[in-house]
């Protein structure tokens, strides 16, 4: 190496090692254009310019000026970082187009790849948002996703079954709904297998990925749009996700947990209890098969003065195993007819019995509306408290309508309503003896039964029984 070349190898370095960004990537270019050095030692120069700078946080427009400088006199090991800068500050079509040939140049340089891969999926929303041609071309992103994908890109995986999803939702599942899916599991398996993969990021960096992997794979099952997809596996999948606390994972739980209640192809039960175990199985509580018959005077009920009511005891399981009964009066229990009054009778005659607490429903469900959401009335008792109201939700388990009694949350607060009243749907019609998938919907009419409480029904002379006349 000659003296000067030695001298300008040195200056930039110097430069760089004082901080001086503009100046070594000027010197660098100066090099790039009449250095005698070695292909090997200019490669070198360029790259400890480019990772000091990105280190040091001063990835400057004169470095992003060398860097295509470089690629373009054939140092094509340059063409990723170079199109990553110009994307960076994009605005109009012609910085898109820029972009987008370095890198292409990226994507066909084999020599690393790593940032070939990683290439295809930072070029791919050019394409996929039309940001050149001003047409969003979602098939066209879908292939270019699949080819990184295809290296062993995670992210190539995960995001070409995005795109799938979205051409999916937007009225193409037969040709893609499949293909998303299989791109979802593809994911996740390459993931917890942990096979070779070309991916830059660590294992917990692509944790989140895999999640969102997990969850629209989850979703697709709840919504049923490909050819394999479990109602049962994609409530599982987000169970586990919501008990995290993953916000979504709740979102996506609630949903199947409707869906699987509106797909109830069970025959009505043979008492109330009955119906209202089909229902809180369908949402996942566990819940003994055997169902005992108690009775306690009810001395409130306008319909049913001086008379006994019968009430069926069923035993759910908590977290801890242990069992905790759940009491299900055969009387609606209608708010306007004395109803609540002679719920707030039997549990007090019922804390004999439970001492230690129970849960209380009546044979009909009842919901109010709050600001848009809907909340399903359930009872609870505990030793030395006072009778509480709480609110039933899709995915709500015993433990957390105890804990609900314990923070003293007030019936109808915001955070555990619902966008529905499929429980309380479900529940009436398997009182009126109607199957649930065949007979009922999200959309069953209801009519006001006192204390802004509201109860759905189907059939219209199933009211008259219980004294109700519509207006």
């Amino acid at each position: 190496m000659s003296a000067g070349a030695s001298r300008a190898l040195l200056d930039v370095f110097d430069a760089v090692d004082e901080g001086r960004f503009d100046d070594a990537a000027r010197l660098a270019s100066d090099a790039l254009d009449k250095s005698p050095l070695e292909r090997t030692l200019l490669s070198a120069m360029v790259a400890y310019v480019d990772s000091k700078a990105v280190l040091a946080n001063r990835f400057t427009a004169a470095v992003g000026r060398l860097l295509r400088k470089a690629t373009d006199r054939g140092f094509h090991e340059f063409a990723y970082n170079a199109a990553n800068k110009v994307m960076e500050s994009a605005r109009k079509v012609s910085d898109y187009e820029v972009a987008a040939r370095y890198y292409q140049i990226a994507m066909a340089f084999g020599d690393e790849p790593r940032t070939q891969a990683a290439a295809h999926v930072n070029f791919c929303p050019i394409v996929r948002d039309g940001l050149i041609t001003g047409e969003k071309d979602w098939p066209g992103a879908v292939e270019i996703y699949e080819k990184a994908a295809k290296m062993g890109l995670i992210k190539g995986m995960a995001n070409a079954g995005n795109v799938c999803l979205w051409l999916t939702s937007a009225g193409r599942e037969a040709e893609y709904g499949d293909r998303a899916a299989r791109w979802f599991v593809t994911a996740i398996d390459h993931f917890e297998e942990r096979r070779p993969r070309v991916d830059m990021e660590s294992d917990a960096e692509l944790e989140e990925v895999i999640t969102n992997c997990r969850l629209n794979l989850a979703g697709m099952d709840i919504d049923r749009t490909y050819s394999g997809a479990s109602l049962d596996r994609g409530i599982s999948v987000v169970q586990e996700l919501a008990r995290l606390g993953h916000p979504i994972g709740k979102d996506y739980l609630r949903v199947g947990l409707r869906n699987r209640l509106e797909a109830i192809a069970e025959n009505p039960g043979d008492s109330p209890g009955a119906n209202w175990r089909i229902v809180l199985t369908a949402l996942g509580w566990t819940i003994d098969e055997e169902i005992r018959v108690e009775r306690y005077e009810a001395p409130f009920a306008r319909r049913a003065r001086g008379r006994t009511r019968r009430v069926d005891r069923l035993l759910v399981e908590l977290e801890s195993k242990s069992k905790f009964p759940l009491l299900v009066v055969h009387d609606p229990c209608i708010p306007q007819d004395g109803g609540i009054e002679m719920l707030r009778s039997i549990a007090e005659q019922a804390q004999r019995n439970h001492p230690d607490g129970f849960f209380l429903l009546c044979r009909k469900a009842y919901f109010i509306e709050n600001e848009g959401s809907i909340y399903t009335m359930i009872f609870a008792q505990l030793p030395g408290r006072e009778l509480y109201l709480a609110s039933l939700w899709d995915g709500a388990t015993p433990d957390e309508l105890v804990q609900q009694y314990k923070d003293g949350v007030q019936f109808g607060d915001p955070a555990f309503g619902e966008k529905n009243c499929m429980i309380s749907i479900a529940v009436n019609a398997l009182d009126e003896g109607l199957i649930i998938a065949q007979d009922a919907s999200r959309y069953m009419r209801y009519v006001e039964v006192g204390s802004g409480l509201r109860m759905p029904f189907v059939r219209e002379e199933n009211l008259l029984d219980l004294g109700i006349v519509l207006a």
